[in-house]
């Protein structure tokens, strides 16, 4: 995700500044503009929660709270917010957004798992652990969408 992050940063200074927003990075801006392409957006988000260093307020912050309210049908938009929450330290609200993306299905992108497993573990939730973990260790991470191995 830091390469990423690296990649997209490089992309956009080698784009006009008027055409996405002056100070806006690549994620921000497909965060920004998710009504545009939400799934675009969610890998914005992802991009941005994978790489921020500590909790302090960003811009982004209420792009990514409305990507998990305006698309019930992407879970991983969910995922971004509570783990973003956990990140601030708002644990209990966090907690429940995680479990939400989760009640909502399989993420789109495979290192949603990461931010899954990362954040029931940060909330020490055991149970949340053992119940995405059959699905989590079956993601195969070299792929940026879910693509599972499932064997018998």
């Amino acid at each position: 995700m830091n390469d990423a992050n690296t990649v997209a940063d490089a992309v956009i200074k080698n784009i006009r500044e008027e055409s996405y927003g002056f100070g806006h990075s690549l994620p921000e801006v497909a965060l920004r503009d998710k009504l545009k392409d939400p799934l675009v957006a969610a890998l914005g988000g992802l991009v941005l929660v994978s790489s921020a260093s500590d909790g302090r307020p960003k811009t982004w912050d209420k792009w990514i709270r409305n990507l998990a309210n305006w698309f019930p049908g992407i879970p991983d938009g969910a995922a971004i917010y509570g783990y973003r929450l956990v990140q601030q330290g708002k644990f209990q609200e966090g907690h429940q957004w995680l479990h939400e993306a989760v009640e909502r299905g399989l993420p789109y992108f495979s290192a949603t798992f990461r931010l899954l497993s990362l954040g029931f573990a940060q909330l020490e939730d055991d149970d949340a652990l053992e119940l995405i973990s059959e699905a989590s260790v079956a993601v195969d991470p070299t792929q940026t969408f879910t693509v599972m191995s499932l064997s018998r």
